[in-house]
């Protein structure tokens, strides 16, 4: 059974552009390069990438606010295993952390944004050389 595999979740969302008339808001279709009104498919796949099942966002919520929902959803699948939580920048939130840690959840994520570079910092400890090297 493959469920037995999992540890690791893979969770990424999709925009998809919307082609109807009701007046949806817009998001940014990186495909195209512009902002089209859209909504966005969160999927979240096993460790080998196989999809375990995929969520339709609400007027184009973003992943901060869809992840809570979707893990609520996974802890109802498999119990109470502890599970790594994998996504991209764009569910970068402090707040979404302390969210997902005490749900029993572990996280793996990037930062999202830049961050001022730092000077090198110098070794202050002295390197002992070796005399009686051949």
């Amino acid at each position: 059974m493959r469920g037995a595999a999992l540890g690791f979740l893979y969770t990424d969302g999709h925009v998809r552009v919307y082609h109807g008339h009701h007046a949806l808001p817009k998001a940014h279709v990186a495909r195209m390069r512009i902002s089209l009104p859209a909504t966005s498919d969160y999927w979240v796949n096993d460790t080998a990438g196989d999809p375990l099942f995929v969520v339709t966002a609400e007027a184009n919520a973003s992943l901060v606010k869809m992840l809570p929902g979707i893990l609520a959803q996974v802890r109802a699948l498999v119990g109470k295993r502890r599970l790594t939580v994998v996504f991209d920048r764009g569910g970068y939130s402090p707040k979404l952390f302390q969210q997902i840690l005490a749900a029993d959840f572990d996280l793996l994520t990037y930062r999202k944004g830049r961050i001022p570079a730092s000077a090198p910092k110098a070794s202050t400890s002295a390197v002992p050389v070796r005399t009686d090297a051949p």
